[in-house]
C-alpha cells in the first residue's frame, strides 16, 4: 500500500530567509517532513493549506541550555545568590525528586517551551528516563545527559547511567542526541571529568558542562588547580571530542580562555535572563563572536529565569547587549535569533534543522502579525525581535506536524500535566 505523503502548504506567508536576513513574502511547501519549496506555488493536491498572509513563518526555537524540570521549583529560593539558592533551596529540593516528579516537572516545561516556539532543547538533570518518557511522547527534539555532580558520586552512578541513556535513546530517531553531563569543574574532581572525557570519545559524542558562571568558581579553580576554569578542563581533555563541547554560561572568561574555546570548536550556551536574576554577571558573547566563536541561546531553569521563552530571552539579550557596549548595532536583530535558532541547531546536534531551507526538516512556527505591537509593519525583523510576545504564536511544527495550535495542544494532556506539576511539587517544597 502506498505510504500517504504529509503536505502543509503555507500561502502568501512571510518567511524568514537568514541568507538574507529578513522576512520574504511568498508561499513555503512542506512535504514529507522537509521544507519541499519556497515563492510561488500552485495549489498542492492532498496539501492542508493555511493562509499566512497574517503570519511569520520562522525557524522555531532551540533552548540550548536548560533544567525543564526544575519548573516545579518556580519561585522558589528566588532572590538569592547562586550558592545560597542552589545550597539552601535547590539541591535539598531536588534530593526529594523520583522520577513521577520530573515526569511531571519536564511534563510542565514541554508545555511552556511548545507555546512559546521551541522544539528542540539541551537538557542536563537527573532522572532521565522520566524525561525521555515526557519528551519522546510530545514529538518535541531533545540533546540530554545526565547531569552529574562528582563531588557527591564516588560510585560514579551518574556516569554509567549517562552510558545507558546513550546505550538506549541516543540516535533511537532523528529527535535525540545523547550527550555526556560533567556538572561543572568546581563541583566534579579531575578523575570524575576525565572518565566523562574517556566515555564521550568512547561513543563519538558530545559534553555539555557549566563554565565560568561564578565568580567563586574561578577563585576555586584558582585556588586549588592555579589555572582559569577553562584552562583546567582544557587540560582534562573537554574540549578535544568528535563534535562540539557546549559550554554553559562562560560568564567570566578571560581573552586566552576565548581564545582556548573558538580553537577546540566549543560553542558557548548563553543565559543572559538567568545569569541576571542571580546576579552571577552577564557573559560578553559578541567578545566570543569576534574572535570566530558559535554561541547559542538558552534560558536555564525555570527556577532561576524564571521562564523558558526563548523569545523573551531573545529580546533581553540583544537590549542588554546594546547596552553594555553602548552601542546600537552591536547585537542587531538578525544576530540575536541566529543564537536561538540556526546556532542552537549546530549546539544541540541537529544540523538539518533550524532555518527555512530547502531540504532543512520543516521545524518551525507561525507568529501573527497582526497584534496592534507588530503595526505598521515598517520592519517585520525588528518587530519581532523588539515588540513581539509568545502569546503571538499561532502554531508549532515539528517535522512538518503540528504539535501546538491556537492554544491547543496535540500531543499534550494540558489539564492532567497541570494538576499533576501541582500536587507533586508540593511535597518537594514541603516535606
Amino acid at each position: 500500500m502506498r505510504q500517504t505523503i504529509l503536505k502543509t502548504h503555507i500561502k502568501n506567508t512571510h518567511y524568514y530567509d537568514e541568507a538574507q536576513a529578513k522576512f520574504v513574502s511568498g508561499d513555503v511547501l512542506v512535504e514529507d517532513g522537509v521544507f519541499t519549496m519556497m515563492g510561488k506555488a500552485s495549489d498542492v493536491e492532498g496539501a492542508k493549506v493555511i493562509e499566512g498572509s497574517s503570519y511569520l513563518l520562522l525557524p522555531s526555537f532551540q533552548n540550548a541550555h536548560t533544567h525543564v524540570a526544575m519548573g516545579l521549583l518556580r519561585g522558589y529560593g528566588s532572590d538569592t545568590n547562586l550558592k545560597t539558592w542552589l545550597n539552601d533551596y535547590i539541591w535539598p529540593a531536588e534530593g526529594r525528586l523520583s522520577d513521577e516528579d520530573v515526569y511531571w516537572g519536564t511534563s510542565l516545561g514541554l508545555l511552556e517551551m511548545l507555546a512559546s516556539g521551541t522544539t528542540a532543547f539541551m537538557e542536563m538533570y537527573d532522572h532521565t528516563e522520566a524525561i525521555m518518557e515526557a519528551t519522546s511522547a510530545s514529538g518535541m527534539r531533545i540533546n540530554i545527559c545526565r547531569g552529574s555532580v562528582g563531588m557527591f558520586d564516588d560510585s560514579h552512578k551518574g556516569i554509567s547511567e549517562n552510558i545507558a541513556l546513550y546505550q538506549k535513546w541516543h540516535g533511537k530517531d532523528d529527535r535525540v542526541r545523547v550527550y555526556f553531563g560533567p556538572h561543572a569543574p568546581n563541583t566534579c574532581p579531575p578523575d570524575y571529568i576525565q572518565e566523562m572525557v574517556k566515555q564521550a570519545k568512547a561513543y563519538h559524542t558530545g559534553i555539555h558542562i557549566h563554565l565560568a558562571e561564578t565568580k567563586e568558581e574561578v577563585a576555586f579553580i584558582q585556588e586549588t588547580y592555579q589555572k582559569t576554569p577553562t584552562q583546567y578542563l582544557n587540560d582534562l581533555g573537554v574540549f578535544d571530542l568528535d563534535v562540539p563541547t557546549g559550554v554553559a554560561h562562560g560568564v567570566y572568561l578571560t581573552d586566552e580562555d576565548r581564545e582556548i574555546l573558538v580553537s577546540k570548536g566549543a560553542i558557548l550556551l548563553h543565559n543572559p535572563i538567568s545569569n541576571m536574576k542571580l546576579a552571577s554577571g552577564w557573559a560578553d558573547i559578541i567578545a566570543y563572536q569576534k574572535k570566530g566563536g558559535i554561541v547559542a541561546l538558552g534560558t536555564d531553569g525555570a527556577s532561576s529565569n524564571n521562564n523558558l521563552d526563548m523569545l523573551k530571552e531573545m529580546q533581553m539579550g540583544a537590549l542588554v547587549h546594546k547596552m553594555m557596549h553602548l552601542d546600537p548595532e552591536s547585537m542587531k536583530a538578525s544576530e540575536m535569533l541566529a543564537l536561538a535558532t540556526s546556532h542552537g541547531a549546530k549546539a544541540l546536534g541537529f544540523e538539518n534543522t533550524g532555518k527555512i531551507k530547502l531540504g532543512y526538516q520543516a521545524d518551525f512556527i507561525l507568529l501573527s502579525r497582526e497584534k496592534p505591537h507588530h503595526y505598521p509593519h515598517h520592519d517585520d525583523l525588528a518587530n519581532l525581535l523588539y515588540s513581539a510576545k509568545s502569546t503571538d504564536i499561532d502554531y508549532v511544527f515539528v517535522e512538518g506536524k503540528c504539535l501546538y495550535q491556537k492554544g491547543e495542544y496535540l500531543t499534550l494532556d494540558k489539564e492532567k500535566i497541570l494538576y499533576e506539576a501541582k500536587r507533586v511539587a508540593k511535597k518537594i517544597v514541603c516535606p
